[in-house]
């Protein structure tokens, strides 16, 4: 695309607008009167403003700095807000407005309204600005004038409400914590009353009592052992004796037996021959128990419980043997062994009931070493309940008397006082847009808008205007050009138009003095 300089592109310009000077006269008429119409019925607002300063006592805040809880300069303006937008304000505001008679919807889209009218922000340090804009002057007045005054009254009276209720509660949040708190102090009472044997922190004495009896078990356990091996052993010993006591009981009986019944072989010898029936009876019999006595006397050796002497002498010592009888009952070894035995079991069974009683105390032990771990897990949940409800109560402690202090200045008039420092004015002008601003606008518009749309013509169009885009396009010779000669009928058409737009513009001029005659004589 060829680049058009700027002067050629005015020439351009003003060559299309010429050739199309009653489209662009009409569509300049057109948005001129229309601009002109929107500055006459254009709507206007009036904006009446107030000052109120928020005033402290000088001398009375640095000596209450700290003990007194004023209101903050920087919540004023929320301050102003509530005050100022509240249904009871917002109520008497709509009787100094004059509308009066509305339906509740009607008064519920005039409180928007009005709300969306108002504007409330500051006006400098220590400042509240009120500002309300109406269609009215003198209601946009009354109504500025009203809202102030309202504000004034209704912050004193709610700054002395809130005072005294938060003052009141404060003072319901200290009964309440000092409960809490004696209720926190009697349950850690109650628990050291309920553990006197456990009391926390004394884990360490009762660890060592676990120890010592826990050493003590092991101690009587080995004990145990060493007392039931003992009595395995003895027990063993006394099988033993037992056994070689019987041995020998039998070995005497047999010596015994045999000296009877050699005494009656001799008996009957001196009477009968060695055939006779019954001393080959007795003979028998002998020899039996003498094969006998010589297996028991074997196995009495093997045991090592029998010392004596052959066969051969048996019969002179059957008397000795029948007057040294030995019994189990009467063997000293026997009896020694079976009084160790006794002892033996006595101290088993001491051990045993030593066990015992040292795993119950054991047990009683561990049952307060829970206790004590328990009670310190108790004792420091309380006592962490206690500390929290003990801050918070000495914390509310300090707020009461700061509420306590707060709640007298208010009553004295010593804090945030609120007083009209700018009161408000009858606004003359209206703001916003002014009709002169719509008389100004409308040619500079109506001009601007068709000389636009002329430039998008040539910029989208593919006619060519400018001689040097066909040498710079083509890379062709320019020779010359051949100049555009109007018809008599072009000739007519242009003086038509020409007058076509001379009558727009004296359309216009009549229009503006006709609307300038009437706004200074006020009648519009």
């Amino acid at each position: 695309m060829v680049q058009i300089p700027l002067d050629q592109m005015a020439k351009i310009l003003i060559k299309e607008a010429i050739s199309r000077k009653t489209a662009i006269m009409s569509i300049f008429t057109l948005i001129t009167l229309t601009f002109l119409i929107m500055g006459l019925f254009w709507p206007k607002t009036y904006s009446s403003s107030t000052s109120i300063i928020a005033n402290e006592k000088k001398i009375i805040r640095p000596l209450m700095q700290g003990n007194a809880v004023t209101t903050n300069l920087s919540d004023k303006i929320r301050i102003a807000k509530e005050i100022i937008f509240s249904r009871a304000i917002m109520n008497q505001v709509l009787t100094e407005g004059g509308w009066v008679g509305l339906s509740p919807v009607e008064q519920e889209h005039r409180i928007a309204t009005i709300k969306g009218n108002t504007h409330i922000g500051r006006g400098g340090p220590n400042l509240i600005k009120i500002s309300y804009t109406d269609s009215d002057p003198e209601r946009a007045f009354r109504v500025t004038q009203k809202l102030a005054g309202l504000f004034i009254i209704e912050s004193e009276r709610s700054k002395r409400e809130e005072s005294s209720e938060a003052y009141d509660f404060i003072d319901k949040q200290v009964s309440i914590y000092h409960e809490k708190l004696m209720a926190a102090e009697k349950r850690l009472k109650d628990l050291r009353e309920d553990n006197l044997d456990a009391r926390p922190g004394s884990d360490a004495t009762v660890n060592r009592r676990i120890a010592d009896l826990r050493n003590q078990v092991r101690q009587s356990q080995l004990a145990l052992k060493e007392a039931q091996i003992k009595k395995s052993s003895l027990e063993s010993q006394l099988s033993g004796e037992v056994k070689v006591a019987k041995n020998i009981s039998r070995i005497n009986f047999y010596r015994q037996r045999i000296g009877e019944l050699e005494l009656s072989l001799d008996s009957l010898r001196l009477s009968y021959h060695e055939t006779y029936p019954d001393i080959i009876q007795l003979k028998n019999q002998i020899s039996e128990l003498k094969v006998a006595l010589e297996r028991e006397e074997e196995i009495a050796r093997s045991a090592g419980g029998y010392v004596g002497g052959s066969t051969a002498n048996n019969a002179s010592t059957v008397g000795t043997s029948s007057n040294n009888r030995t019994a189990a009952g009467s063997n000293p070894i026997y009896l020694e062994l079976r009084s160790q035995l006794a002892n033996t079991i006595t101290e088993i069974a001491t051990y045993r009931a030593r066990i015992n009683e040292t795993q119950q105390f054991l047990q009683i032990e561990q049952d307060r070493l829970q206790r004590i771990s328990d009670g310190e897990a108790l004792l420091a949940e309380l006592t962490r309940d206690y500390e929290v409800h003990q801050t918070i109560y000495q914390d509310l402690l300090h707020r009461r008397e700061k509420a306590r202090v707060s709640l007298h200045l208010q009553l004295e008039d010593q804090g945030l006082n609120f007083k009209v420092q700018e009161p408000a004015n009858l606004p003359l002008t209206p703001n916003g847009l002014r009709f002169i601003y719509f008389a100004i606008m409308g040619p500079l518009i109506g001009l601007a808008v068709p000389i636009g749309l002329i430039y998008i013509m040539i910029m989208i169009d593919g006619k060519v205007r400018y001689e040097r885009a066909l040498v710079e396009q083509f890379d062709l010779p320019l020779f010359g050009h051949i100049p555009h000669i109007n018809t008599p009928e072009e000739i007519r058409a242009e003086r038509s138009s020409y007058i076509y737009c001379f009558i727009m513009l004296g359309t216009i001029a009549v229009a503006y003095a006709i609307t300038g005659w009437l706004k200074l004589t006020g009648l519009l």
